[in-house]
C-alpha cells in the first residue's frame, strides 16, 4: 500500500481492466497484459519524483512521447463593481495543431492598488499578453523542445514596468509533456477520467491527479509579481506532467478557488461530459463561483478565515476566470 509497489499495482490493474474489455476474460487479460510503464511528476520544488500515472479512463499509452494539444475554453465573470473596466483578471489561450505546442494562463491583478488610484487589471493584462507572445514565439521556433513557462513569465515580468501587481499561473503542453508554473493564489487541478467496467460507466467522473498549493506571505496576501514586491517568477511552483488524451486542466484565479470546494467542482463536471464540451464546463464553473461569492454559506475562503479566528461568513465576491483545457490528440 505504500511506495512504488502500490503504484505499479494500480498500473497493472488498469492494464488488466483494459485487456479484460478486449479479450473477454481475466485469464486472457493476464496472458496479454503489457508491462507497467512509468510516469512521474517532476517537481522543481524540492526536486522529488512523485508517481503521476494512476488508474485512468484511456487506453494504455505507449512509453513513447505522443503528440497532443490543449483544447482551451474560458469562463469569465468580472466583479460587478469592476465590470465597467473589464475586471482585474486576465487570461490567454494558445492552441496549435497537435505536436506544435499549446498553452494557457491566468493572472489576477491585486485589488489593493485601487486605494492608490492604480488599476492592477492593466498590469495583469500586460503580463498575460507578454507571456502569450513569448510562448507563441518559442513554440513556433523551438526544435521539438517545447516552451518554458518560467521563460515566458520571466520575459513578461521584465517587460511590465507599470505600477500594479498580479498573481500568475501558466501551462504549456508540448507533445505529452505539460509544464506548469503557479505563483500566488491562482492555480489549477489536473484531472483524469475514471474507468468503470460496464455497466458501471460514469463518463463525467474524474480523479484528481494534481492540485496546486496556494503561495501566500500571510492570509489573503498572495505571492505576486510587480511593483513593491520582492517575489520573482522563479519563486513560483513548477512541475511537469505526462498527460493523456481526455485529461482535463482546470485553471482559475482565486475567484474560483476561494468560493468553490474541490468536491463541488467535481460535482459540476459530473453533471455532463466535459470531454464533449469544455466550454460549457468553464461557463458552469464560473457561474458556480460567482453565485457562491454572493451567497451566505461556507466557502473555502470563509473556512480558512474562521480557522484563523476571523469573523467572516459566506463567499468572497471577486472576478472569476476559469480555463478548462481538454487534452486532445
Amino acid at each position: 500500500r505504500d511506495g512504488m509497489s502500490s503504484v505499479h499495482g494500480l498500473r497493472l490493474f488498469r492494464q488488466i481492466e483494459i485487456c479484460v474489455l478486449r479479450h473477454g476474460s481475466v485469464s486472457g487479460a493476464l496472458r496479454r497484459a503489457p508491462p507497467a510503464s512509468s510516469g512521474f511528476v517532476r517537481s522543481h520544488r524540492g526536486q522529488h519524483l512523485t508517481p503521476a500515472r494512476w488508474l485512468s479512463g484511456s487506453a494504455a499509452q505507449s512509453v513513447q512521447s505522443v503528440a497532443l494539444r490543449l483544447n482551451c475554453q474560458v469562463g469569465f465573470i468580472p466583479h460587478p463593481e469592476k465590470a465597467h473596466k473589464g475586471g482585474e483578471d486576465a487570461f490567454f489561450v494558445l492552441t496549435h495543431d497537435a505536436g506544435h505546442g499549446s498553452g494557457c494562463g491566468v493572472a489576477d491583478g491585486v485589488g489593493g492598488w485601487a486605494e492608490q488610484g492604480v488599476d492592477s487589471g492593466e498590469y495583469s493584462r500586460a503580463l498575460m499578453k507578454e507571456a502569450h507572445r513569448h510562448l507563441e514565439e518559442q513554440l513556433s521556433t523551438s526544435s521539438g523542445t517545447g516552451a518554458s513557462t518560467l521563460g515566458a513569465l520571466t520575459s513578461a515580468y521584465l517587460k511590465c514596468t507599470m505600477l500594479g501587481s498580479s498573481t500568475a499561473c501558466l501551462a504549456s503542453l508540448h507533445r505529452d509533456q505539460l509544464e506548469t508554473l503557479n505563483l500566488g493564489d491562482s492555480g489549477f487541478l489536473l484531472l483524469r477520467p475514471l474507468l468503470r467496467l460496464p455497466p458501471m460507466k460514469e463518463p463525467g467522473a474524474f480523479q484528481i491527479i494534481h492540485r496546486t498549493t496556494e503561495q501566500a506571505h500571510r492570509f489573503n496576501m498572495p505571492f505576486q509579481l510587480g511593483a513593491h514586491s520582492n517575489d520573482l517568477p522563479e519563486h513560483g511552483d513548477r512541475a511537469t506532467f505526462t498527460v493523456e488524451v481526455g485529461d482535463l486542466l482546470i485553471m482559475g484565479t482565486d475567484g474560483l478557488w476561494d468560493n468553490v470546494f474541490e468536491e463541488d467542482i467535481l460535482s459540476v463536471l459530473a453533471e455532463f461530459s466535459p470531454a464533449h464540451d469544455p466550454g460549457k464546463a468553464a461557463s458552469k464553473l464560473a457561474v458556480a463561483a460567482h453565485r457562491a461569492g454572493l451567497a451566505n454559506r461556507a466557502t473555502p475562503f470563509s473556512v480558512r478565515a474562521e480557522e484563523l479566528g476571523m469573523n467572516f461568513k459566506g463567499g468572497k465576491l471577486d472576478d472569476v476566470t476559469v480555463v478548462v483545457a481538454r487534452v486532445d490528440a
